[in-house]
């Protein structure tokens, strides 16, 4: 399987993770989701997909586990069929296993990369550089991972690798009319290409792993707000930086930017750090 990356078409990115329990109805539903591999549920071993929302468990995990097809730690989209009326999914069993039930139809591994600390060169492009469509059309925390879909265009027969790096040297943000934003810089390069020149617009769901980045920042926003900010509503901002663009006449990169809110409050309460890092 490689996993230079996985791309979805737009009508399966409108189909997301069921993120409520409901009960009855005789409502069967197939859908798609994403998530992490891991070992989960009330008791702590059993194989489950930790995703946005949810827990998810299908005893096929187990098998695909044991036979080498999949990795605790890894990454996947999958796709799947939940049936609400199984007793399984009744709100009660839900609450004891920690955990929905599903029959897994496929599932395909998801290409994780690290977050860099080194930023790259924003002034010039890497050779076989791709322009990006948005770097961030929409964004998922899981254990530490974050889970971007990401659009551009290239040929269908293509291969891409992706980075993200910032300055790990002093995590500061750019200040712009009383808004602070922390920056990340998105790329896209071609390691696999073909004469192939039609290009066609696709969104892939990309893995970064963060480690404690985000807690960093909100320990600093905290550190800035003071102690009576508002838990529920404080945001702080991470600008996902693209390269949208390159002048023709100039040879002049054009960036552009997404921006994602994150509350201060639930990522505070994941660092682990200690004074000296601010």
């Amino acid at each position: 399987m490689k996993k230079y990356g996985f791309y979805l078409t737009s009508f399966l990115l409108s189909v997301f993770l069921l993120t409520s329990c409901v009960e009855g109805g005789g409502n069967t539903q197939e859908a798609i989701g994403f998530g992490l591999l891991d070992y989960g549920g009330k008791n702590g071993y059993t194989p489950v997909i930790k995703c946005p929302n949810s827990h998810i468990y299908s005893p096929t995990l187990l098998t695909l586990i044991n036979s080498g097809k999949l990795n605790i730690g890894s990454s996947y989209l999958f796709y799947y069929r939940i049936d609400y009326d199984q007793p399984d999914n009744a709100a009660s069993v839900i609450e004891a296993n920690g955990y929905q039930t599903i029959s897994l139809l496929n599932i395909a591994e998801l290409a994780t990369y690290y977050l860099n600390e080194r930023l790259t060169n924003i002034n010039s492009m890497f050779p076989d550089e791709l322009t990006i469509i948005n770097g961030c059309d929409g964004v998922s925390f899981i254990d530490n991972h974050l889970f971007v879909i990401q659009t551009i265009a290239h040929p269908d027969d293509w291969n891409l690798t992706w980075d993200m790096s910032y300055d790990g040297s002093e995590i500061t943000p750019t200040e712009v009319y009383d808004k602070r934003y922390y920056d990340v810089f998105v790329r896209a390069r071609a390691i696999e290409k073909t004469d192939n020149k039609e290009y066609i617009e696709v969104q892939y769901v990309n893995v970064y792993y963060v480690h404690d980045f985000l807690a960093k920042i909100a320990h600093k926003e905290e550190s800035y707000l003071g102690s009576s900010y508002n838990k529920e509503k404080q945001s702080f901002e991470v600008r996902f930086n693209f390269i949208k663009d390159v002048d023709k006449e100039t040879d002049e990169i054009i960036w552009e930017s997404s921006i994602v809110s994150f509350n201060v409050f639930q990522f505070a309460a994941l660092y682990t750090g200690s004074n000296s890092d601010d």
